[in-house]
């Protein structure tokens, strides 16, 4: 019944013929790629078109029917490639012109993606809107359904009513913010009960965080991180290994240390993010709005992993003069944005 996609696209590209099954239900569907991307992967001219248009046309195929469910997740795309769900609008309405699109008309009120296209989407005739198909409950966090607001809020640069919306969540689930990094392990291991899970989260391009002891990883043991015991090495309990966005998408564990670095930090003005990556020795600006929606999307990943409450660790960095990476003012302006978002310090 489930089906590797990679297996599923290549199985199918080799041939024209129906596939067995008639509904395709496609999980995490905006992290579909594009034409360029398939191309660079897949060494196989068959397969060196859009993962979208290659979806459709295989089940284009059937003569009768054909359903294909997309689980989207909105603001959740972050590799890049990755073409997020406007896309899937695009091909469908521009390309495959047999098939009907239905969907709920909250993705337009949904600060997670602002790359929809709502004018096309509803200039088409074939797109329906439905607006059951917007699940609307998070079942993430069993404490608090609008834990995914507040952070939305947070990244949207909306303080105002990010904390309005952690005011009512603060109770059930708590997010603190911590300057001190063994003071945010003794917090999250005193929060641990029998089989839950705590962890030590940071984004891929957190490169400034090695002072800190902060290593990012490009490959861990996911399996042993989310599912050994406690007392292994490999366990996320022991607040060693540090997993990614890349590493924990799609899955939670119950108290998360969220290391935040100087590449998602606060602009001149204080109004909006500005959008780093580091290379060799210096931090460079992101220019490319896909690679600013990438980064904002990692920290998305990564601040909405936990179950039931969270840390975030903001370094204090150094003067200028000692290490212009980690300018104090860089970390200063992110730990006061955060504050106004109604975090509170942790005691």
């Amino acid at each position: 019944m489930i089906q590797s996609s990679y297996a599923f696209k290549k199985d199918n590209a080799s041939h024209n013929n129906p596939t067995p099954e008639n509904i395709l239900i496609f999980d995490e569907a905006q992290r579909v790629w594009n034409q360029e991307k398939m191309a660079r992967k897949h060494d196989d001219p068959l397969m060196a078109v859009s993962e979208l248009e290659l979806m459709f046309s295989i089940m284009d195929r059937h003569d009768d029917w054909a359903v294909m469910i997309c689980l989207v997740g909105l603001g959740q795309d972050i590799y890049d490639g990755e073409v997020g769900i406007n896309e899937w609008f695009r091909c469908g309405i521009e390309e495959f012109k047999e098939w009907e699109l239905f969907y709920s008309p909250s993705i337009f009120s949904q600060v997670e993606d602002k790359n929809i296209d709502q004018k096309m989407i509803l200039a088409s005739t074939r797109c329906h809107q439905v607006p059951e198909l917007h699940l609307k409950t998070s079942i993430r966090s069993f404490r608090a359904d609008k834990q995914c607001q507040f952070v939305d809020a947070l990244l949207d640069n909306t303080p105002k009513l990010a904390a309005e919306v952690y005011r009512q969540i603060a109770e059930k689930y708590p997010v603190y913010i911590t300057r001190n990094y063994n003071t945010a392990k003794k917090w999250a291991r005193t929060q641990v009960r029998g089989s839950q899970r705590s962890g030590v989260l940071a984004c891929s391009s957190a490169q400034r965080l090695k002072p800190e002891g902060i290593y990012v990883s490009t490959e861990i043991d996911v399996k042993n991180w989310f599912l050994a015991p406690s007392d292994d090495l490999r366990s996320s309990n022991m607040l060693e290994i540090v997993a990614s966005e890349f590493k924990v998408q799609g899955l939670e564990i119950d108290w998360a240390i969220v290391c935040w670095d100087a590449d998602l930090r606060r602009s001149s003005n204080g109004a909006e993010w500005d959008h780093y990556t580091f290379r060799g020795s210096r931090w460079n600006k992101r220019h490319k709005p896909e690679q600013k929606r990438y980064l904002v999307n990692s920290y998305r990943v990564l601040l909405t992993r936990a179950r039931q409450g969270m840390v975030l660790f903001v370094p204090k960095g150094v003067e200028p003069e000692e290490d212009p990476t980690r300018d104090c003012l860089f970390y200063d302006n992110i730990y006061d944005y955060l504050l106004s978002c109604g975090i509170k310090e942790l005691p």
